[in-house]
């Protein structure tokens, strides 16, 4: 019973010394701006740890090489310590000991995304593309959604398309066609164009293939957009201006195939009872219930200024409206001109229509256009027209 007194105190005392010691160790890791070479002592007396060395070596000024140093010297795999080591080492312009402690930081957690992303900056900070490079590609290994923050750090170092290709995104071919893919939402049409003249065009996929030919057109490259069309699309391209005129493939609505504007109320196909070439023609047929637009299209690049000669057949049976089926064309992005024909309605056999067209130097392609505007409120169409032989020549 006496001695009970006596360990209240002993009790006591441990918890106000505890009290104390967590105090000022709150106040060390409370802010960055503490001084945490007044807590070194510290170390003296608790036991060794190497967590404690490391925040004090993130808050220290001159003494953080010191601290962290004592944390791998306590516990050699504590990677955080040797990161420390590595920005210490880098800022104090010690190159060689900052890259051996990277390599030991990567080491020590080799499939952890975070460590190789740091690691791999870096390696790129220093000046050592290679290691950069292979933490890059590892790292997008295993966090595949950050495939473009990759791709933008690498480009905004300065890396050409081609050493990223061939370093961080080869051999994979799915991650080519995401490079290339991710060159054209950035819209950096320099780059993509270097990548695609650079590397082996079987790497990239259809998908990508076309996507980049749309960015070629809307930027005027209709020589790069005719070469990648002809490359992949060589059952359509006969030598003829026109893709596909006489209409044996569905149109895919890309680079330099017809576009078709999806519209209600009408029907677009094929028709292999009813043509003038080849095995088939373009159908369309109306329902009766409304008053579509119709709008098939197709950019057509052009050899040089000059007259150029559209030609085309029609045939109509029983259009019901006074606005009818017709071919225009116009210079595309361009201050060119633009003509059309007379619309069919009614019941017409075969017919051959025709346009003339005199483009100037700054127009380099033509769209050409089968459509039939909306007649007006409360005016719904029936009927068939049929579509063959489009032909652009130059006199």
């Amino acid at each position: 019973m006496k001695k009970r007194p006596v360990f209240f105190l002993l009790n006591l005392l441990n918890l106000l010394l505890a009290c104390w010691l967590g105090g000022v160790l709150a106040s060390v890791f409370a802010s960055k701006a503490a001084n945490p070479n007044r807590a070194g002592w510290l170390l003296k007396i608790l036991p060794p740890n190497p967590e404690t060395c490391f925040r004090l070596g993130e808050r220290a000024s001159g003494t953080a090489y010191r601290y962290f140093s004592m944390a791998v010297r306590i516990n050699p795999f504590y990677s955080p310590a040797w990161y420390g080591l590595a920005k210490t080492c880098k800022a104090s312009g010690q190159r060689n000991k900052a890259l051996r402690a990277i390599s030991i930081y990567r080491f020590l957690d080799p499939s952890s995304p975070g460590p190789l992303l740091c690691a791999a900056r870096f390696y790129m900070s220093e000046g050592a593309a290679g290691d950069a490079f292979l933490c890059y590609r590892r790292y997008m290994g295993i966090e595949h959604e950050k495939e473009p923050l990759v791709f933008d750090e690498l480009l905004a170092a300065g890396v050409s398309p081609q050493e990223i290709a061939r370093n961080v995104v080869a051999p994979d071919m799915g991650r080519q066609s995401r490079f290339l893919a991710h060159l054209i939402r950035r819209k950096r049409l320099a780059d993509a164009l270097s990548l695609w003249n650079s590397e082996p065009h079987a790497l990239f996929d259809d998908d990508t293939r076309m996507y980049f030919c749309g960015l070629l057109i809307r930027n005027g490259k209709y020589e790069d957009a005719l070469s990648l069309w002809r490359e992949s699309r060589s059952r359509q391209y006969d030598g003829r201006m026109v893709t596909d005129g006489g209409f044996e493939w569905m149109p895919e609505d890309v680079c330099l195939d017809w576009h078709l504007k999806k519209t209600g109320g009408a029907r677009v196909a094929l028709d292999s009872e009813n043509k003038i070439e080849g095995e088939k023609s373009l159908f369309i047929g109306f329902d009766g219930k409304s008053d579509p637009e119709i709008l098939i299209s197709q950019i057509v690049p052009l050899r040089g200024p000059g007259i150029y000669v559209l030609k085309a057949w029609m045939k109509t049976d029983a259009l019901s409206s006074a606005s009818g089926v017709f071919v225009q064309a116009a210079g595309f992005l361009c201050n060119g001109p633009d003509e059309r024909t007379a619309a069919l309605t009614g019941t017409n056999p075969w017919k051959p229509c025709q346009i003339e067209l005199a483009m100037p130097a700054e127009c380099g392609a033509l769209q050409v256009f089968i459509r039939r505007r909306p007649a007006g409120p409360g005016e719904n169409i029936t009927g068939k027209a049929w579509i063959d032989g489009v032909e652009l020549s130059k006199k």
